[in-house]
């Protein structure tokens, strides 16, 4: 943010993921990579209040 007298920030939302590569693949560096993440199952209930709680947070910006 160019305005930000503090530091440095970013003007952007960001995510940023360091992955560990198998040598043979090391050759591709500054390449695109597809990645699947999988956090396990999660039954409806608790993906439906995870994302009410998320829509709540985000508008009271809390």
């Amino acid at each position: 943010d160019p305005t930000n007298a503090k530091g440095i920030q970013s003007v952007e939302k960001l995510f940023h993921v360091d992955l560990e590569l198998p040598m043979r693949v090391t050759n591709r560096v500054g390449g695109r990579v597809y990645v699947r993440v999988d956090h396990g199952r999660e039954p409806l209930v608790k993906q439906w209040y995870r994302r009410l709680r998320q829509l709540f947070l985000s508008r009271f910006n809390v």
